[in-house]
Parts: structure tokens; sequence; C-alpha cells
């Protein structure tokens, strides 16, 4: 019997550690592209059913007029007499309830604890306005949005809002908040001074055709003038996504001299 020298037995077993790492990569590639693809078909097929659950909706109340968001595919604006069937008598329950009954159209399969009341305001006329904020997993989903508008006479007639579709993610963080925290402040421009975080908490953040669990991290900066927003992937620990809330804008001399702030939505314009 004829022995390998050690020498041929080492070459042998690098020989073996070449073929085996390429093929445990392909095999992890392989692995991941399919749960893609299993994941592509399950959304291709849950979004075939809500346009059925759509076309459905329309058919049903045909004086309701629907229109829909281009890019989530569920529904941005309702109105008409949605009030029909519905057997509450507070304009929230009544709206928690329309959601209930038509969950199936908007992509969301709890609107009891999907969707958080944010406020209430009665208009001068009587009409009442319910704002809720979309939650997953107890998380807020961000820019995630939903109103009912209702007559004076107490009837709903009007949805309008954005909710995200379909969300299907782990709500635990793999990364603390203090890692993201530092990720963000050592981001920030050079010669940053006066930095004070603001906030910093979880998101469940739309990007990319995709659902994140971020931590959105707030921050103030003195100087340059920022009101910094990090969206700070809770799982990888990568920055995803992040903007200056803060926009210069010059106006003429004999309007302003200095500089003051005038607040636009989310954007904060610094003016000179």
């Amino acid at each position: 019997m004829k022995f390998l020298s050690a020498k041929s037995q080492t070459r042998l077993a690098f020989a073996g550690l070449f073929i085996t790492v390429p093929l445990l990569a392909f095999s992890t590639v392989y692995a991941e592209e399919q749960s893609t693809s299993d994941q592509s078909k399950k959304l291709d097929s849950i979004r075939t059913i809500r346009k059925e659950k759509i076309s459905a909706f329309r058919q049903s109340n045909p004086y309701v007029q629907v229109r829909i968001d281009s890019i989530s595919g569920t529904p941005k604006w309702l109105e008409g007499k949605l009030s029909e069937g519905l057997t509450k008598s507070d304009p929230v329950e009544i709206a928690l309830e329309f959601f209930e009954r038509n969950k199936g159209i908007f992509g969301i399969s709890q609107p009891l604890s999907e969707l958080r009341l944010e406020r209430v305001r009665t208009g001068e006329t009587g009409m009442k306005h319910v704002f809720f904020k979309q939650f997953y997993g107890g998380v807020e989903v961000w820019n995630g949005k939903i109103n009912a508008h209702f007559t004076s006479k107490g009837k709903l007639d009007l949805v309008n809002g954005s909710l995200y579709p379909d969300i299907d993610i782990s709500t635990t963080p793999r990364v603390d908040v203090t890692f993201a925290e530092v990720k963000a402040k050592n981001d920030l421009p050079r010669k940053s001074k006066n930095v004070q975080m603001i906030s910093s908490e979880l998101r469940v953040f739309p990007h990319q055709n995709n659902y994140y669990l971020v931590w959105l991290v707030k921050i103030h900066v003195d100087s340059p003038p920022g009101a910094w927003e990090y969206f700070i992937d809770a799982n990888s620990g990568q920055i995803l996504h992040k903007a200056n809330r803060i926009m210069r804008i010059n106006l003429k001399d004999n309007l302003t001299k200095g500089a003051f702030v005038i607040r636009v939505g989310q954007l904060i314009f610094f003016a000179t």
C-alpha cells in the first residue's frame, strides 16, 4: 500500500478546501435567490388577490370614487357613501369598523392594532376628521397615515391617506440604539458644532420596494445648520437613507436682514 507524503496530503487538503468554499458560496447564493423568488411570487399572488377585492369593492359601491396609489396598489382616496352597513355611532369606531370590513383592499390584516388614533378634529360646521397612524408589530410605519372624514350628520364620506401593504418583517432589532446613534453622529459633516441628539426610535421604513426595520435617529446641529434624520438598518447597521430637513434659501435684502427659520411640513428652511 502506497502512502502519500505529508506534502501531498497538504496539497489535497487545500484542493478540497478550494472546491468546498465555492460550493458553499454557490449554495448560499442559490438559497438566497430562491428565497427572494419565492417571496416575489407570494407578493404577486397577494397583489392579484387585492386587485380582485378592489374590483369587487367598486362593483358593490358604484357611487364611491376610488383612486389607487400607483406604487402600493392600495386605495389612497375613497369618496362617497362609505357608511353603508356600518353599525357604530362614534366616528373613531365607525372608521375602524370600515377599515376592518375592508382590510383586504388596504393590505393590512389587523386594523384595530395596526391603526392607532393620532387625533380627532371638529370643523366649524360640525364635520369631524379622524387621523390614524399605521403600526406594524407595535412599531410605527414611517409616513403611514390614513384619515377618515365625516359630514356634519356623522356620515363617513371620505377616506384618504397612504397605508403600506403586505409588511412581513421581524420587529426585533439586532443592532442596539447606541450603535445607531454613534453611526449617525460619525456620518455628520466635518466641523459640525453643537451636536444634539434629539430622538432615536424604531420605525418600519418602506425603501426601494422593500420594508426595513430601522432606527430613525434625529440630530440637531447648530453649525452648519442641520436637522438630520438618519435611517439606520436595525439588522445590518448600515445607513439606508439620510436627509437634512433644513434647506437654505436666499431672500431679497429689502425683505429681511439676518437669519430666521421657516417651517413647511417636514422641511425647515434656513433663510438669510
